[in-house]
């Protein structure tokens, strides 16, 4: 990521994405790497744009920052905060690059999963 990832702020769609730099500067980094969580953008709202590098898949979402935050006194898991938006960070960039719907937020990315799980249940 160091190479390839953007060198200055910049906009995906609707998401700000943060250099490369700012990774490290950013507060909640050292928390969110311990779950295996890379920081590196906003949704419009604030929620964190997340890479969950858990999987080799490293599927891109949003962490509320109304329920979960590295600065509480006794930070909880922020795995139970993420909602993702993609499958992989590959389908993802395709979303993007064809106009494809990406959610805004957290609570936009919850219901698209919800929907989507039904959906696959009915």
């Amino acid at each position: 990521m160091q190479w390839d990832w953007p060198q200055a702020e910049c906009q995906i769609a609707h998401i700000s994405i943060m250099s490369s730099a700012s990774f490290h500067a950013d507060e909640a980094t050292a928390c969110l790497l311990k779950h295996k969580f890379l920081n590196v953008g906003r949704a419009p709202n604030g929620d964190m744009f997340v890479i969950d590098f858990s999987t080799e898949a490293c599927n891109p979402g949003f962490i509320t920052h109304e329920e979960w935050s590295p600065w509480s006194d006794e930070p909880q898991d922020p795995r139970q905060f993420f909602q993702p938006i993609a499958r992989t960070f590959d389908s993802f960039l395709y979303r993007v690059v064809e106009g494809k719907y990406l959610p805004m937020d957290y609570y936009a990315a919850r219901e698209f999963n919800k929907f989507l799980a039904d959906e696959q249940n009915a």
